[in-house]
């Protein structure tokens, strides 16, 4: 299970959901508004991920609306990160020192 932040076709707002397959369930109904910064879209801090709850995932998933993943065009997991951490070898010195091939 990809949790996700996706837009439809119908309605550019951004939406969470959970890439199964090759469909979408559409979780904007089911929670509270997703934390947009957070790597878990803030699903830890409005469930307690214990292992019962886990297994009801499919069960809860079941009755929520759902969209070919053709339809949907998928969004940055996590829409506003409040770090990003990048490494990069786009200098020969800095490749060579690293001991890694220049891309």
């Amino acid at each position: 299970m990809q949790l996700i932040h996706f837009r439809t076709a119908e309605s550019r707002t951004l939406r969470p959901g959970v890439l199964q397959g090759d469909r979408v369930i559409d979780t904007t109904e089911a929670l509270a508004p997703p934390d947009p910064g957070s790597p878990d879209l803030g699903f830890a801090d409005r469930f307690d991920l214990d292992a019962p709850f886990l297994r009801e995932i499919p069960d809860r998933l079941s009755s929520l609306p759902e969209h070919p993943l053709e339809d949907v065009a998928l969004a940055a997991p996590v829409p506003r990160p409040g770090k990003v951490v990048c490494i990069g070898l786009n200098y020969a010195d800095h490749a060579a020192e690293s001991g890694m091939d220049p891309p």
